[in-house]
């Protein structure tokens, strides 16, 4: 499903959110290195993950060249590096999924330097009978998704945590899918692409 999704819709948004970055840049939830593909050359790139087996997935994404980065071992909400380190934080779809959101995000804005930015693209709590159905729907999907919660209100936990949202856009990434199939995954919508600024 994952690829199916990334081939509509997610990899543009990748590129989109990724060519703006410049400086010392960390990545958390690096994963399998969806994003590496999409990173400018000159960025110095730190990508973690707590899955120290996630490593070779994203060599192989970064076409083999190491060079483009240090892979780090570490949870999102303990991160090894002293304070105000880095100009900007990557996160596509990881706080969805972390054990404690506030905590990984008290850990991003710590690590960022003054006035550094958050890049995020993050699927969020919706409004309506549609979040309700995220919450009824939330244990068995988070049992099934690897800890993934689709109600998480991201957007206003970013917002809380010292950040201004500079840009935001809202969208549902199964919107060409056939009928079926779209309506099927509506509980997991929408994503939310946008820049953060640490105040």
């Amino acid at each position: 499903m994952m690829t199916s999704v990334e081939k509509a819709s997610l990899a543009a948004r990748r590129c989109q959110l990724l060519e703006r970055v410049r400086g010392r840049v960390l990545e958390i939830g690096g994963g399998t290195g969806a994003n590496a593909p999409y990173y400018d050359h000159g960025a110095r790139l730190i990508v973690s993950d707590p899955d120290p087996s996630m490593y070779q997935p994203l060599l192989e994404k970064s076409l083999g060249d190491s060079s483009r980065f240090d892979f780090l071992s570490s949870t999102a909400e303990a991160i090894p590096f002293e304070a105000n380190q880095f100009d900007l934080v990557v996160s596509t779809l990881v706080l969805c999924s972390v054990m404690n959101p506030t905590g990984a995000m008290d850990e991003i804005a710590r690590v960022l330097k003054p006035g550094g930015k958050l890049l995020f693209l993050e699927h969020i709590r919706a409004t309506g009978k549609k979040a309700y159905m995220q919450d009824l729907l939330q244990p068995l999907w988070s049992l099934i998704g690897s800890g993934c919660h689709p109600n998480r209100r991201t957007v206003s936990l970013i917002r809380d945590s010292g950040f201004s949202i500079e840009e935001l856009e809202l969208f549902d990434p199964f919107s060409s899918f056939p009928r079926p199939f779209r309506f099927a995954l509506q509980f997991l919508t929408p994503f939310a692409q946008g820049v953060a600024r640490k105040k």
